[in-house]
């Protein structure tokens, strides 16, 4: 993904091309297909300690292997964060799929806990549910590390 963002009096705004590399292995995990669209975000951050964010990727397929379905699929994640002293924070950002090819759809709900370390230094830990779709009714465990060099 690469967005050429813009800055306004709210927030940001951004537009920009992806791409997904076919490079699962082993099959079960990836579609077997070379995928390209576009992506749009908007982040609303007047709202003190408090931001706002939508991050849509529409994908289609152009390329790969013959023998697997073609794609045509949207990745939608809205995303709220609500920061705290000292770095802390809590986040829901569930990342819907939207298979229009297949006619399928995952829709989680998430909370996050995290910290911010430094700048560049994130942690964060929370359950994700299922609610509707592929894997219905499962539940998760999220925990992510994020470091960030410059």
């Amino acid at each position: 993904m690469d967005v050429i963002v813009l800055k306004t009096k709210w927030g940001q705004t951004g537009l920009g091309p992806g791409i997904l590399i076919p490079l699962a292995n082993p099959e079960t995990l990836g579609t077997g297909k070379w995928c390209a669209g576009p992506i749009g975000i908007i982040v609303y951050t007047k709202i003190p300690k408090l931001q706002l964010a939508a991050l849509a990727q529409q994908f289609y397929s152009f390329g790969g292997d013959e023998n697997r379905a073609d794609q045509n699929f949207m990745y939608f994640q809205p995303q709220i964060t609500k920061l705290f002293n000292k770095g802390y924070f809590l986040q829901t950002f569930p990342i819907m799929k939207l298979d229009w090819e297949n006619k399928k759809h995952s829709i989680p709900v998430n909370l996050m806990f995290g910290k911010a370390f430094a700048k560049n230094n994130s942690m964060f830990i929370g359950p994700q549910y299922i609610v509707s779709g592929s894997n219905e009714n499962s539940w998760s465990i999220m925990l992510n590390i994020n470091t960030m060099f410059e």
